[in-house]
């Protein structure tokens, strides 16, 4: 398609695709949410142990079966009002006291030249959904609880835990849903470690926060080539991988 004045292609859309736990945010988010939920940390430590001795008896089931056995501990028969007050309230903590200036700076400078931004991640949309709509940002793909039909947690995620390679499949889906094409698009990602691996190879320009010694944060660094080599051995510990 070319611009019908000039006969030059037309811009590709700008898309930027963002990790959040240790990349837009500081540190994990998903247990300190469910400490709120919970009410206390010592009945959430009681869950952790629980899923990870259940975990090990079944030869590590792997990370999505662990979470999934947290949630069903945590959130279980809880009203989707409840969960979603102590979202917005978990969504405000966020936004004043977690949030890495850096990655709130780039998400604004792209915002300027008119791109469009999107959270992909792994943690609950309980509280994403709600930061979402705090920062203005144009959509979130992340984890979704799902209810019954009383509107209670069933404990289950809707759908699949979105980490790996379901987060670049659920942002396909939502670029097909909403009119964007892969060829029209230029897509910048961030992330923090291997689990934006496979996010960071769909973008056409991927930045990944480095490590220093002994911090887990760090400058975003462009990415060049392969990703295959992200964090090296036992990168599957990164703050992004829930």
């Amino acid at each position: 398609m070319n611009d019908t004045d000039t006969g030059r292609p037309s811009p590709r859309t700008p898309l930027v695709l963002i990790d959040f736990d240790g990349t837009l945010a500081r540190g994990d988010s998903l247990l300190p949410f469910l400490c709120q939920v919970t009410g206390t940390r010592n009945a959430l430590s009681a869950a952790v142990v629980g899923a990870s001795i259940r975990a090990a008896r079944q030869r590590r089931i792997g990370r999505n079966a662990l979470k999934q056995s947290l949630l069903r501990q945590c959130v279980i028969g809880r009203s989707k009002h409840d969960l979603g007050a102590i979202g917005v309230s978990f969504a405000h903590y966020l936004v004043e006291q977690r949030l890495f200036d850096d990655a709130v700076q780039e998400l604004d400078r792209h915002r300027q030249q008119g791109a469009m931004i999107v959270l992909v991640s792994a943690s609950l949309d309980a509280y994403l959904e709600p930061l979402c709509a705090i920062m203005a940002y144009d959509a979130v793909l992340c984890t979704q609880i799902e209810y019954d039909s009383d509107n209670r947690a069933t404990g289950n995620f809707t759908g699949s835990n979105v980490r790996r390679a379901e987060k670049v499949r659920t942002v396909l889906q939502w670029m097909t849903d909403n009119g964007l094409a892969r060829e029209t698009t230029v897509i910048t990602a961030y992330g923090n470690g291997a689990g934006d691996r496979e996010l960071l190879a769909l973008a056409d320009h991927g930045l990944l926060r480095s490590r220093r010694p002994l911090r887990r944060t760090g400058s975003f660094v462009a990415r060049h080539g392969s990703v295959e080599d992200i964090d090296g051995p036992g990168s599957e510990h990164s703050n992004s991988g829930q």
